[in-house]
């Protein structure tokens, strides 16, 4: 099974008569912060259920978590809590936790790989190790590209359109330093290597052009799942 973490702005600011909206960025931009964990079913790609919501107001924050995060916990921070009590659920299937952007902290992904939750998280371009040596994901992924590794996985739709999807993987090891905040300050950690799997997704329209492309880290091992479920996973949620 599926988890989808994440995050919306539910925008408010025309009902005068809440007084507890918060202010997201702006002055003018007020309203509430609404997280979700949403069960998806790993198969299908339908939603299943809303496992835990947190309601962030000026006030309070109104969730269904036994361990409630304060107003000033940060999105990612919400995100380990969950997934450690998503392990007493009781859900037949193991959890993989899939997260947009947001979570591209490699400071987050040691963490949850050592507590031993999996994942899959779209990436932005960073440095990391291939074949023992530094590349930028970008570098790989022309590699891969020139190296015609993209394999055609079926069909899909793409702001309406009917398009074609292509994934291709690679062995990775992010082993660079991260930043982490202790005690207010900001100190860098060399952590250990963490070996993942870079899965990209892309589509194709039919004048071969590529329209959208996401780039994902996986701890999920090949052996379980294969790239396309991976590319599968991300383009249902």
């Amino acid at each position: 099974m599926r988890l989808a973490h994440d995050w919306c702005k539910l925008n408010d600011k025309s009902h005068a008569s809440k007084n507890d909206v918060r202010q997201i960025t702006h002055a003018d931009d007020v309203g509430y912060d609404l997280w979700t964990a949403l069960l998806i079913d790993a198969q299908s790609g339908s939603p299943l259920a809303p496992m835990q919501v947190h309601l962030k107001t000026s006030e309070a924050v109104h969730s269904t978590a036994e361990d409630v995060p304060t107003p000033e916990t940060s999105h990612l921070a919400q995100v380990g809590p969950t997934m450690q009590e998503s392990s007493t659920w009781g859900l037949p299937q193991t959890i993989v936790h899939v997260i947009d952007r947001e979570a591209d902290s490699l400071g987050r992904m040691r963490t949850w790989n050592a507590d031993g939750h999996r994942f899959v998280i779209r990436c932005d371009d960073r440095r990391v190790r291939w074949d023992g040596e530094s590349w930028l994901i970008s570098e790989i992924v022309d590699t891969l590209d020139r190296e015609m590794l993209f394999e055609s996985v079926g069909e899909a739709k793409h702001q309406g359109h009917s398009v074609t999807q292509e994934v291709a993987e690679a062995e990775i090891v992010l082993d660079r330093p991260h930043t982490e905040c202790r005690k207010g300050e900001k100190r860098t950690v060399s952590g250990r290597p963490l070996p993942l799997r870079l899965v990209v997704l892309r589509l194709i329209d039919d004048e071969d052009f590529i329209v959208a492309q996401w780039t994902l880290l996986t701890n999920v091992a090949s052996s379980e799942i294969s790239a396309q479920t991976v590319a599968y996973w991300h383009y249902r949620r």
